[in-house]
């Protein structure tokens, strides 16, 4: 038998169908647009200030995932958008996150469940890997709550994030 999240336990068929929304809403296009960003049109920048690469790496990784990136992204449809398209698709992905979340802790209620594993994943790639950028300010500033969300999914799931990040 299959354990569940204890945020998923009690929820009904229509929850659980509008939070599987919610899941494709950050796995299908919040995942695009950050990628398109992060790897092409920032030409990882920003990303590669937060990562712990060789010298090497840090000069190639660029020239290795932009074009790679763009193209699987033009056959997903996200790179026919321009730069500030991309991010005003990114803003309202975040504020429909922002609108379902409310006043709630978390996507499923009181407690995480599968939905928010999925929503943090995503949202996690902006708060800690887009530092200074206008995308970290969407969860941080414009939609304040996204970024309390994250700390308290952090602190609530991986209350070793530290010691899981630095290994």
């Amino acid at each position: 038998e299959r354990r569940l999240p204890p945020g998923d336990i009690s929820l009904t068929p229509r929850e659980r169908g509008s939070l599987e929304g919610v899941r494709l809403l950050v796995e299908e296009q919040l995942f695009w647009c950050v990628i398109y960003w992060r790897y092409y049109l920032d030409r990882c920048k920003v990303f590669l200030k937060t990562q712990r690469f060789s010298k090497f790496l840090n000069f190639a990784f660029p020239y290795f995932m932009g074009w790679p990136i763009k193209r699987k992204c033009k056959m997903q449809g996200i790179a026919t958008h321009t730069a500030e398209e991309v991010y005003i698709i990114t803003k309202q992905t975040c504020k429909a996150l922002d609108d379902y979340l409310g006043n709630e802790e978390f996507f499923c209620g009181k407690f995480p469940g599968t939905a928010d594993c999925a929503v943090f994943g995503g949202l996690a790639q902006i708060m800690w890997n887009a530092p200074g950028s206008k995308y970290e300010k969407l969860v941080t500033e414009v939609f304040p709550s996204l970024s309390s969300y994250c700390n308290r999914m952090k602190e609530r799931v991986f209350p070793d994030w530290e010691q899981i990040i630095c290994t």
